[in-house]
């Protein structure tokens, strides 16, 4: 909660809903930020879910890491 008691979700949603969009992709929570904003008043009417995938070789490199 913040100082003005509302939820990330609430004002993420409210927002969304009066001027923008809000992309995400669930690689690294399985699923768990969008099911967060899926738990806020009128999400269902703002939120559109569809699959994301990417394979490891597809994922950019990064510095010193090897990707098994």
């Amino acid at each position: 909660m913040a100082e003005d008691n509302q939820s990330l979700e609430a004002v993420v949603l409210d927002r969304c809903a009066r001027s923008g969009s809000l992309a995400l992709a669930n690689t690294f929570t399985g699923g768990a930020t969008a099911f967060r904003l899926l738990q806020g008043r009128g999400a269902k009417e703002i939120v559109w879910l569809g699959p994301s995938t990417a394979t490891r070789a597809s994922w950019p490199p990064l510095s010193g890491t090897t990707l098994t």
